[in-house]
């Protein structure tokens, strides 16, 4: 890791934050984010308080699992 090269480009800013919402306004939190950590904080375990908060997002990463897995799809 110690010969590590990063190569930096020009960008045109203009069209980097055209492109990209969260360069222009921040992030919103998500409506259940304080639940989230309250569940944290009551020693729920981490994934558990996901799949809680965000259960359709959970769902969908299982799926592209198995299908990953089944070959159906193609994985990163």
């Amino acid at each position: 890791m110690s010969h590590t090269h990063i190569v930096t480009k020009p960008v045109d800013m203009d069209n980097a934050i055209a492109h990209n919402h969260q360069l222009n306004t921040p992030s919103q939190k998500p409506e259940n984010r304080n639940e989230f950590f309250e569940m944290i904080k009551s020693g729920k375990a981490f994934n558990y308080a996901v799949f809680k908060c965000f259960p359709k997002e959970c769902i969908k990463q299982e799926v592209k699992k198995v299908l990953i897995r089944l070959r159906l799809i193609g994985g990163g």
